[in-house]
Formats: C-alpha cells, structure tokens, sequence
C-alpha cells in the first residue's frame, strides 16, 4: 500500500511539473511578437500648417512638412478611433499635374502612437470624370502608395519597437489647396497595416 501511495504522489508531483513547465512555455510563446491587421482611414477636412516630421535616415535632421488633423476611423466598423496627423514632404509636381511626395502619418490611437512612412504619388482626376466618394463629396484627386520594405518609422505605447509595412489608397480634394499654410485639404484615405510588435 505505500508503494502504491508514494507511486501515486510521484505520478500527481510530475503531472504538476507538467503543467508548470507547460504554462511558461506558453506564456514565453505569447510574449514573443505578435502580428496585428489594421484598416484604418483617414477621413474629413484638415488645414495645413507646417510641422517637422523625423529625417529619411536615422541621424539625419527633421524635414519640414505641411501637416493636417483628421479623423482616425477604423474601416471595418466605420467608428472613430483616435486622430490623425497626414504630413507631406519632398513634394514634387510634375507638368501633367502628377505629384511625388513622401508621405509621414500619425496614427494616434487609444493605446499609443504609431508612425508610417512612405513614397506617394498623387494623381488628377480627368476632368470629364467625377469622382464622388461614400460621403457624397467630390474627389479632385486619387492617391496611393505601397512597399516592400518597413514603413513603421516609430511608435510609442503599445507601438514601441514595432516594425511593419503599410498599403496606402485614397481618395483626395485638392481643389482648394495652394500649399499655402490654413489651405483646406479633403481626406477619405485607407490604410492597410500589418504591425510586428516587439
């Protein structure tokens, strides 16, 4: 009978150093990085008014922009979610109306901050088209941008150290924007962002 006990108490001491060991490795498994998809939008009228946005490269000195406030809306429920900050530099504009710029936006989200970059290009509207979005305003322009490499340039909060890459397609009015600081520019953006968190 007390082989039998102490058997038993073996077998219950290793199914419990199981479990234990088990429970950790999940745990280190579950801290290890996570990937998160976000659709989110960029949506609504901002005004511009000049900001310096981090350098190309990691040392370099901070670029000016032409900066605007808008709307943080998640795509997949239509709700709003946090602000927006959509900042261009090394704007280029091209004799048939095509823009280059590099394009710095701030998601600004309950949980923390993440920062994108990449090379945009702009496009005019042919004129005999009209282009209406779903809130019923005019587009004068359609944007986009894509890459391969990472466009997550920083972050804080839960975004600290993350790293990732960024899909940007858009709608745009610039019927009303000179370049001029308090010019009107209509936003109705998606952004597809696959986010590695450290």
């Amino acid at each position: 009978m007390i082989t039998i006990k102490r058997a038993n108490i073996f077998v219950v001491l290793f199914i419990f150093i199981s479990m234990i060991f088990s429970v950790s490795a999940a745990e280190a498994t579950g801290n290890q990085n996570k990937t998160e998809h976000k659709v989110l939008k960029l949506a609504g009228t901002g005004f511009m008014y000049p900001m310096e946005v981090p350098g190309m490269e990691e040392g370099d000195e901070p670029m000016e922009a032409m900066c605007f406030d808008v709307d943080l809306i998640n795509a997949k429920n239509n709700k709003m979610i946090g602000t927006g900050i959509d900042c261009l530099s090394n704007v280029d504009v091209k004799e048939n109306g095509n823009v280059s710029l590099i394009g710095t936006t701030y998601f600004h989200l309950i949980k923390g901050t993440l920062i994108v970059r990449g090379a945009v290009t702009v496009q005019p509207v042919p004129e005999d088209f009209k282009l209406v979005g779903a809130d019923g305003h005019q587009y004068s322009h359609i944007t986009g941008a894509a890459s391969d490499e990472d466009s997550i340039i920083g972050g804080t909060g839960k975004f600290a150290n993350s790293s990732g890459r960024a899909r940007l397609s858009g709608m745009v009015d610039m019927s009303e924007f000179t370049m001029n600081e308090g010019d009107p520019l209509t936003f109705n953006c998606l952004f597809v962002v696959d986010i590695n968190l450290n």
